[in-house]
């Protein structure tokens, strides 16, 4: 390759800062969905971006950085830090069209929800640089459920109860694509919030 084809090349996949940090987030959220964080190293999230291992370390500079960065862009579209869904009044009614409206939005981004899942279940180690992210990102969705089911007899009990149903939920239609999530989320919410 001569000199000049090789800057011309270098010239075409020079990014911003901002764009190429973007890049790098969304490769590895992509390869991590894929394969686990553990399959995946800062020489595959290069690859994947068409720049070295140094040009990732630049942007993050270990592999549990990026991680964090990967579970904060999974957050910025999840209901615990959305912030385009306000908390509902403490009423079934009000709960239940907040909550619907996140299932509707999650089940919409499959990819997004297997990540999660693949994270939280080697997050459970706790020697994992997430483990305790998804500890406290649990407590705090219990806090706000709890918050919304005032109008429930035990709130902090319903919210265990409608995290734990959700939660599986989404793993089985994970593993069964063909199984009609919003019929079975449908059902339980009706007897969740009748009672």
């Amino acid at each position: 390759m001569s000199l000049a084809a090789s800057s011309e090349t270098r010239r075409k996949v020079r990014l911003s800062p901002e764009v190429r940090r973007e890049q790098i987030i969304v490769e590895a959220t992509r390869l991590i969905s894929a394969a686990g964080f553990n399959a995946v190293s800062l020489a595959d999230v290069g690859e994947a971006c068409d720049i070295r291992k140094q040009s990732v370390l630049h942007y993050f500079p270990s592999m549990s950085h990026l991680l964090l960065a990967v579970l904060e862009h999974r957050d910025a579209q999840d209901f615990i830090t959305a912030g385009e869904e306000t908390l509902p009044e403490a009423t079934a009614a009000g709960a239940r069209r907040y909550l619907d409206r996140i299932v509707a939005r999650n089940v919409s981004q499959p990819a997004i929800i297997r990540l999660y899942y693949i994270l939280g279940a080697e997050a459970l180690s706790a020697d994992h640089p997430a483990h305790e992210y998804f500890a406290e990102r649990s407590r705090r969705a219990r806090a706000e459920l709890t918050r919304v089911f005032g109008w429930k007899p035990d709130p902090a009990a319903a919210a265990v109860e409608l995290l734990a149903f959700w939660q599986g939920l989404e793993i089985e239609w994970l593993r069964d694509p063909g199984l009609d999530f919003l019929a079975a989320w449908t059902a339980f919410c009706d007897r969740f919030f009748s009672s």
